[in-house]
């Protein structure tokens, strides 16, 4: 069975990271994570990292360099996590794929409900 990839992106504004909170028929849902999803075919992991954040909040971002590769094999899916700047935008949420979207402060992040292992990575951002 072919393996999917995901991409995902640690957006950075001043002093602060891009989150969404997941919908509820997600597997964390109610939980914040970084903005991404799956790659599509023929895109590269980085349009894919900046495609779905300027899909899900609106954000356009740069893309910079690769921060964590993590295998989920209950899912068969290999995830890439991108640091990333923002350029440009005002959050608007796709509403089909996240519930909301928000800058928050490393502090404030680590103070909320996390999807996945993401606590870990945010707290190498303080």
């Amino acid at each position: 069975m072919m393996q999917h990839k995901g991409s995902f992106s640690i957006v950075r504004k001043d002093n602060k990271i891009l989150l969404v909170k997941m919908p509820d028929w997600a597997h964390f849902s109610d939980h914040w994570n970084f903005p991404g999803g799956l790659v599509d075919s023929g895109e590269t992991l980085e349009q894919a990292a900046k495609r779905e954040v300027l899909e899900e909040t609106n954000i356009v971002c740069d893309i910079g360099a690769l921060r964590h590769t993590v295998q989920n094999s209950e899912h068969n899916i290999e995830v890439s996590i991108f640091d990333a700047s923002y350029v440009s935008g005002d959050i608007k949420i796709q509403e089909e794929e996240v519930l909301e979207a928000q800058w928050f402060t490393v502090q404030e992040a680590l103070a909320l409900p996390l999807a996945y292992q993401i606590r870990d990575i945010i707290l190498e951002l303080a």
